[in-house]
């Protein structure tokens, strides 16, 4: 069966098929290029680039569901706020009204 044979519904939905085996892939690559070799799971990295590039749409979900061991708690750094000028809180203020101080205990 050749592409114009198709009708426009059935290219549409092998482009949209496309696009998201494409988006996994990229992601997948990437996220394979930022783990470190220690919490790579199952395969080396060039095994897990191998899955990636060749297992489809199935083989970047894969390395992402499992591919990759949790980091361990010294590794991960604690989230901290990324703005210090209070636009968050105020944010917050304006959106759900003022709050009670968490270290007050009159109600």
């Amino acid at each position: 069966m050749s592409w114009s044979a198709l009708d426009p519904s059935a290219r549409l939905v092998v482009l949209l098929l496309l696009a998201v085996q494409l988006t996994f892939m990229t992601i997948a690559l990437v996220r394979l290029t930022r783990t470190p070799d220690d919490r790579l799971a199952l395969l080396p990295r060039w095994g897990w680039a191998l899955v990636i590039v060749f297992g489809q749409l199935v083989g970047p979900i894969v390395f992402l569901a499992a591919g990759r061991r949790p980091a361990r708690g010294q590794d991960v750094e604690q989230a901290t706020p990324t703005r210090s000028d209070g636009a968050v809180t105020r944010a917050v203020d304006v959106l759900y009204g003022d709050r009670p101080d968490p270290g007050d205990t009159r109600r």
